[in-house]
């Protein structure tokens, strides 16, 4: 059997596909490109592709439905059988004691204000 020299060759380095592919802009050219968009009038900017909003798309939209409130680890102290009363419905019991408090501070709010 004859054995190509090439196949003793070491393979070149694939190129980087993951991670940092996209460049960075420094500050300021970031400052530069914000100057620059905010020179464009409203009649340079082409919205062509932006479909115009209906009158039933208003009356069905949602507003606030993505909301996702920033979460911050806390301790609290309580009851062993409140703790056991919220695993007992499997993982997850943390969020279900969040859902409850939320419901809690929301009537509130709406009977006080």
């Amino acid at each position: 059997m004859v054995v190509k020299r090439s196949a003793f060759s070491r393979p070149e380095r694939q190129p980087r596909t993951k991670g940092n592919s996209m460049k960075r802009l420094t500050k300021s050219e970031r400052r530069k490109q914000i100057r620059r968009f905010d020179a464009l009038r409203d009649d340079q900017t082409n919205t062509t592709d932006i479909p115009e909003i209906t009158e039933e798309q208003m009356r069905k939209g949602v507003v606030g439905h993505l909301y996702r409130p920033i979460k911050r680890p806390v301790t609290m102290r309580l009851d062993a059988d409140v703790i056991a009363w919220l695993k007992q419905g499997g993982p997850g019991y943390q969020t279900k004691a969040n859902w409850l408090l939320r419901r809690e501070m929301l009537k509130s709010r709406k009977a006080y204000g």
